[in-house]
């Protein structure tokens, strides 16, 4: 099931009247995160999904369909969250206007989308317009590629695993977000992984019982849980 960031005000467009001409110049505002909800498991969501590396943001005339002005712009990020984001734009004539953004996990803005938002605006002369432009999640699943696995307790045996996780969006296209892991019992079955590369993690048995290994893609809240078993062999 697919799901949305929690909040969904994210890029402010201030469209700023009184310049001569009857246009309007365009501005987008600082981008603020918001207060924490209980929609936001991990406590650190921000307007910008947690591991966007830049975002493209579009503004295109409905009436001709022409793209006013498109760029990328980086986010840098401060403690796992999205920094905010400014950019100016030329003066546009009276008329109505799409802005869309797109949020991307790498700098280049080449890997498949991880959020993507439009909406529409009237531009008017001689007044202020802000825009939130909502930026939903393209995730749909994600998965590990195991749900029960059996260790042992003892390195002369079947002492450690490997498990790989998968995100995808509903065209199957692989996605990159921050995931991370944890395990229920870590003195059962302790689960390592490295955050700049956690889409592998090793689950090691430390002393029999069960433990649940849990994915977590932080900004859904979505999980993935293989269930281990530690058992002498």
């Amino acid at each position: 099931m697919k799901r949305y960031i929690a909040i969904v005000a994210s890029l402010g467009l201030a469209l700023l009247g009184g310049c001569g001409g009857g246009e309007s110049p365009v501005n987008i505002l600082p981008v603020i995160p918001p207060a924490l909800t209980t929609d936001s498991p991990q406590g650190t969501l921000s307007n910008i999904p947690q591991g966007t590396k830049s975002v493209l943001l579009t503004v295109r005339n409905t009436l001709t369909g022409a793209v006013v002005d498109s760029r990328l712009l980086p986010v840098a990020t401060v403690g796992g969250v999205a920094s905010s984001l400014s950019a100016s734009y030329p003066a546009l004539p009276n008329g109505t206007f799409q802005a869309t953004a797109v949020a991307y996990s790498d700098s280049s803005g080449t890997d498949n989308p991880i959020a993507s938002g439009a909406i529409t605006t009237q531009v008017t002369a001689g007044k202020v317009t802000t825009l939130d432009v909502p930026l939903a999640l393209t995730l749909s699943k994600v998965a590990v590629n195991a749900t029960v696995l059996s260790v042992s307790p003892y390195t002369n045996q079947t002492h450690v695993a490997t498990v790989t996780a998968a995100l995808t969006d509903s065209q199957n296209r692989p996605l990159k977000y921050p995931v991370t892991w944890s395990s229920s019992h870590p003195e059962i079955a302790m689960v390592t992984f490295d955050p700049n590369s956690p889409y592998v993690a090793t689950i090691t048995g430390i002393s029999e019982g069960t433990s649940a290994v849990t994915l977590v893609e932080p900004n859904s809240g979505m999980t993935s849980v293989v269930t281990v078993n530690v058992r002498i062999q």
